[in-house]
């Protein structure tokens, strides 16, 4: 045996079963994973699609459970209990040991409302439901997203998810037939993947956090188990998928972004990459050869210690890159980032050697209905110290009772909810205008209420939630949105419109793409209106209340300021580009933000309500007076 064969026993330990056998190069496969993701969340440049490494591993993983559970029907070793014992122990551990020091380090960081939130994702992280927690409360690239140290969860969810169904799937299945076997991964595969491609742009963070979206990766891995390559290639065919395989993982890793649209069609490219290297990794080569250069690469001795503790180092890397941001109120420069990555790798080390190894593998196990129990027992405990956790933070204050919730600010309802006469914010003015758009629209009502005797127009509202004013916006996890923007057209003939103002999360809607604004820009010019946009506020990467109750940015006169990150800017930008002549572009930044540093506390009262930029009655007061359009503004103003 030579030293790199012994060091892969020794690292991944004895084989499960006479015919099971350890793969080297999967290990290798897990360390780039691991390492894209990683550097991504670390801020490297030049890994901007890193997170692509989930997909990655959502492709290994089902390789590898569908072989253990194919190889353990062959052997005639399968049971459903055995294979839920291993998950367990593969899984639960390390897990809860990182939950709770992960409670334990935040609850001296973190305010009270920051630390419910912490709890209850903690909660939904042990029960395996976090994608859904953190699908409904925010994006995976949404700024607030770096200061949830659980958010990387959500993969565990929906890998445990598939574990619910796949081998109940294999083993019914496989009694009957491999070929029925083999048809029913295919068609889920097929149904899950076309399901991606049709929500990419219709519910994108659904597309991106639940299992029925992101099934067909997992099961990619499993009808490469269920049906490998077989043939002999030549090596020159052999070296050549191995390279195509690289450079599919490379070219997303490198070149991707955040405003990619994923998965989808997108995510083609690393689950097929990581497929033809798994591939090539088992196959015959002739004339017999080790390996291509890529499995061997793989199979080194760095990328295997990698991939031995990628699972530990996934865990533990996010909680200790967002409790970074947290203790220095910014994103890591290059010498935290060094600290992070090493702290990271070194606490991955100590629970795979103290806490993975010796569970998956004990000298005395304990029996499995004692097992099921403690497991049982410990889940019931975290979730309890989540809730309990929860009940110490503080419910978030309702903003919006100022906007007109309910009625023209609408949360979740259809248009008919709507009421005209209710929703004139101003009066007394000789033309009518429109405000028209979502919560970053509803946010001037109260200014516009409280200023309205300077107004040169009478201002009457339509808002509704998450939904940017784009007359093709549809989405079928806002299914009201569509209705809302329709009726617009009516409104505005109807109440004899002659001015439209139109605000938004731009850069929500940038990530989508900005040809609906602009063809709504060119409806509203064409129909005689006078348009208007204004452009994000800003978007901090803390709470406002956060930052002062870290006293962050504190001047001596009592207001505090901080400086906000570059991707507003970019958006306005891009929205003063598009609009060009056919509107009036507003840029709230240029008055409330002058060298990019923001005020947001001023006399002791906040200007903004979130780090969304959602304004305060307060702070929407300031913000008409300074730059709304068409206010009459006072002398010195």
């Amino acid at each position: 045996m030579t030293s790199q064969q012994s060091y892969s026993t020794a690292i991944a330990g004895p084989k499960p079963g006479p015919s099971s056998h350890y793969r080297p190069d999967v290990d290798g496969l897990r360390a780039i994973a691991v390492l894209a993701v990683l550097l991504y969340h670390v801020g490297v440049p030049f890994v901007p699609g890193g997170y692509v490494g989930v997909d990655i591993f959502f492709v290994i993983s089902g390789f590898v459970i569908t072989s253990r559970i194919l190889d353990d029907i062959a052997n005639d070793r399968f049971s459903i209990a055995q294979f839920y014992e291993r998950r367990i122990r593969r899984i639960l551990p390390a897990l809860a040991v990182t939950l709770l020091a992960t409670l334990l380090a935040f609850s001296l960081l973190m305010d009270a409302e920051q630390f419910m939130d912490l709890s209850r994702s903690l909660t939904a992280s042990t029960l395996s439901v976090s994608n859904f927690f953190f699908w409904k409360s925010s994006g995976y690239f949404d700024p607030s997203a770096g200061t949830r140290p659980l958010l990387h969860t959500w993969s565990l969810s929906v890998e445990e998810q598939f574990y619910l169904f796949i081998p109940v799937l294999m083993q019914v299945a496989m009694a009957r037939s491999s070929r029925l076997t083999k048809l029913l991964l295919v068609a889920g595969c097929i149904a899950s993947f076309a399901l991606s491609v049709f929500m990419t742009h219709r519910a994108a963070s659904a597309n991106f956090y639940l299992l029925p979206t992101r099934a067909w990766e997992l099961l990619i891995g499993s009808l490469l188990a269920i049906h490998p390559l077989r043939p002999a290639l030549r090596p020159i065919v052999a070296q050549a998928i191995g390279g195509v395989g690289l450079a599919c993982l490379a070219i997303p890793i490198l070149f991707y972004a955040s405003h990619t649209p994923f998965p989808g069609l997108s995510a083609a490219l690393p689950t097929a990459g990581t497929a033809l290297l798994i591939a090539i990794g088992g196959c015959q080569i002739t004339p017999a050869t080790r390996a291509t250069l890529v499995t061997r690469a793989l199979s080194s001795v760095p990328m295997i210690a990698i991939g031995a503790v990628s699972y530990s180092l996934y865990l533990v890397h996010w909680p200790v890159i967002t409790f970074t941001r947290y203790l220095l109120l910014q994103e890591p420069g290059f010498v935290a980032g060094v600290v992070v990555c090493a702290t990271s790798l070194a606490l991955a080390t100590l629970s795979w050697r103290f806490i993975e190894n010796p569970i998956r593998r004990p000298k005395n196990p304990v029996r499995r209905p004692m097992l099921f129990a403690a497991t049982a027992v410990l889940i019931g405990a975290l979730s309890l110290t989540g809730y309990l956790a929860a009940l110490l933070g503080r419910p978030a204050t309702d903003p919006w009772g100022t906007w007109g919730s309910g009625v023209c600010f609408l949360l979740d309802q259809p248009v008919a909810a709507w009421k005209r006469d209710r929703c004139r914010l101003t009066t007394g003015a000789s033309r009518n205008a429109l405000l028209w758009g979502d919560s970053f629209a509803a946010h001037y009502a109260p200014g516009l209420a409280r200023n309205s005797d300077r107004l040169d127009v009478n201002i009457m509202q339509i808002t509704a939630a998450a939904c940017p004013p784009i007359f093709s916006f549809r989405s079928y996890a806002l299914p009201h949105c569509h209705g809302v923007n329709q009726a617009v057209l009516d409104i505005i003939k109807s109440n004899d419109i002659k001015v439209v103002f139109l605000s938004a999360r731009w850069d929500m809607v940038r990530a989508r793409g900005l040809e609906g604004l602009s063809s709504t820009i060119d409806t509203l010019s064409d129909m005689g209106l006078e348009v208007y946009v204004i452009g994000v506020s800003p978007i901090f990467a803390f709470d406002p209340r956060y930052l002062a109750y870290r006293k962050a940015g504190f001047g001596p006169e009592g207001d505090a300021r901080w400086t906000i990150a570059g991707e507003s800017w970019e958006t306005n930008k891009a929205l003063k580009a598009l609009v060009g002549k056919t509107a009036t572009f507003i840029d709230p930044l240029d008055f409330l933000c002058p060298d990019r540093v923001c005020t947001y506390l001023r006399q002791g009262r906040f200007v903004y309500l979130d780090y969304k930029g959602h304004f305060s009655d307060y702070g929407s007061d300031l913000a008409v007076q300074a730059y709304f359009p068409l206010l009459r503004r006072r002398n010195g103003e």
